[in-house]
C-alpha cells in the first residue's frame, strides 16, 4: 500500500457513493466496507444511502461499516486508525476487499493503520 487512489471527488454525494461502488464491482469487488471518522451526525444520511445501495447490489460483509464516531474537536484521522488498528489486531485483517472511506482525513488514518 503506498498511497490514496482518489477516484471521485464531487458535491452529489449520492451520485459520488454510487460511481464509487459501481467502480469497485467492476473491479470484482463484492465485499466492500464504508469507512469515516466523521461525525455522523453531519453524514448521516450518506451512509443511509451506501448502505442501501450495498444492500441493492447483495455485497457483503454482513456489517459494512467502520464508524469512528469522532466527536466535536476530535480528530477523524486520529479516530480511524485507532479503530481500523483494532479491528487489524482482533481479527488480523479486514472484512472487505476493498473500502469506501469518506472524507480525505479518514482515509489518512486508514492508511496509517494499515501500514502499521
Amino acid at each position: 500500500m503506498s498511497g490514496l487512489d482518489v477516484d471521485v471527488i464531487g458535491v452529489n454525494y449520492t451520485r459520488s457513493i454510487e460511481l464509487a461502488l459501481r467502480h469497485l464491482i467492476d473491479l470484482g469487488h463484492r465485499d466492500i466496507c464504508f469507512a469515516t471518522g466523521e461525525q455522523l451526525q453531519r453524514i448521516q444520511w450518506r451512509v443511509m444511502a451506501f448502505k442501501s445501495m450495498h444492500a441493492l447490489a447483495e455485497l457483503g460483509p454482513d456489517d459494512p461499516f467502520f464508524v469512528g464516531k469522532t466527536e466535536r474537536g476530535e480528530s477523524s484521522s486520529v479516530r480511524m486508525q485507532a479503530l481500523i488498528s483494532e479491528v487489524l489486531q482482533r481479527d488480523g485483517r479486514l472484512p472487505a476487499t476493498a473500502m469506501l472511506v469518506w472524507s480525505y482525513a479518514s482515509a489518512m488514518g486508514v492508511l496509517q493503520a494499515c501500514r502499521e
